[in-house]
């Protein structure tokens, strides 16, 4: 797996929402560890059956980094006081197009 830093040119952020999904829903989550092996990164890993039409795709970053993004994420959501059953069944919808 090769170290990139940028997202495809036309990533959309529910993109990154469903890879992050994808990875922790089917337990795809690897790690990468420093020198004092620790963990440096969390890869989050989105595979589809059909990889011709679909490329894998994956989300590396920091531990840290992804606690701020779920501290945030979850804020938001509290914030917006939308329905679990109304995002999932957006999450579902997006997904099935």
């Amino acid at each position: 797996m090769r170290h990139e830093e940028v997202l495809p040119g036309a990533t959309e952020v529910i993109d990154l929402v469903r890879w992050l999904r994808h990875g922790l829903a089917d337990g795809n989550i690897t790690t990468r560890v420093g020198a004092n092996q620790t963990i440096t990164r969390l890869v989050f890993v989105c595979g589809y059956k059909d990889l011709a039409r679909q490329p894998l795709r994956y989300v590396s970053v920091a531990p840290d980094d992804f606690y701020a993004f779920l501290v945030r994420w979850f804020a938001c959501l509290a914030e917006l006081c939308v329905s679990r059953e109304v995002l999932a069944e957006l999450l579902n919808a997006r997904e099935a197009a």
